[in-house]
């Protein structure tokens, strides 16, 4: 099996957490609207908020 950037050890949890960050910060942490995270992440900007407050209690903030 082909090895991704992933570390072995990493949850799925943790992937999702990195993978919203680097959308968020890709677009200023714009959620919604034309080239918001939500349409790079291909989700509905409703199911990224909250992915985000799921998230929240791990880190996921504007400083992360």
């Amino acid at each position: 099996m082909a090895q991704s950037g992933v570390g072995q050890s990493e949850t799925l949890e943790e992937v999702e957490k990195q993978h919203i960050i680097e959308a968020l910060n890709t677009t200023g942490w714009r959620v919604s609207g034309k080239d918001g995270a939500a349409e790079i992440l291909g989700i509905n900007p409703k199911t990224l908020e909250s992915r985000m407050q799921r998230l929240a209690s791990t880190g996921v903030r504007k400083n992360a």
